[in-house]
């Protein structure tokens, strides 16, 4: 049990005045800014990985190396489509961001998953590979999350403000009413 006392019978004790529903406060607000950085910034570093190898591929095709790999291509050209889309949901709050998230997640992980038999790399390579896939569809999982109580906290703050914001005066509620009949 706590030391405080309660108030007598009939009194009540004055509350501290809540946050918003997002959390409130400009800390708040800035770590989730921060989050939405990081995550982005993950999503636009992969797909600019993935567009930098699917260049490289195009190119040993285009110069008919001896090792054209048009899986590595398509793999990658998907991956960057994927997480570009998943980058600018993220960053713009979207609701499908985390369709895309979690569509970057298990292609790129199937993609790494299956390096070993696309790259002929043996089994000593396999365990490697798979903590890989392991960790991109962690990381995945995560974004979607954050990205995901980004935007309901940002939706609870919209209605909080729509909420809290003056009602507009009788007057300019008239005078809009009196201008739509007179349209009409």
């Amino acid at each position: 049990m706590s030391g405080a006392t309660p108030p007598p019978l009939g009194e009540t004790r004055a509350e501290a005045p809540r946050p918003p529903l997002g959390g409130g406060g400009e800390s708040h607000a800035s770590r989730r800014l921060i989050g939405r950085l990081i995550a982005t910034g993950l999503l636009v570093f992969s797909a600019g990985n993935a567009l930098q190898q699917a260049l490289r591929e195009a190119s040993d095709i285009l110069n008919r190396t001896n090792e054209p790999l048009p899986k590595l291509l398509a793999f990658q050209s998907i991956i960057v489509l994927l997480a570009t889309a998943a980058a600018i949901g993220v960053w713009k709050r979207t609701r499908w961001s985390a369709k895309m998230t979690i569509a970057w997640g298990i292609v790129s992980a199937t993609f790494v998953a299956l390096l070993e038999f696309l790259l002929d790399l043996g089994a000593d390579a396999r365990g490697g590979l798979l903590t890989g896939a392991a960790l991109i569809l962690a990381m995945a999982a995560a974004i979607t999350r954050f990205a995901q109580r980004d935007r309901h906290i940002a939706e609870a703050d919209k209605h909080v403000d729509a909420l809290t914001s003056p009602a507009p005066s009788s007057q300019s509620a008239a005078r809009d009413v009196i201008s739509d009949q007179q349209r009409y």
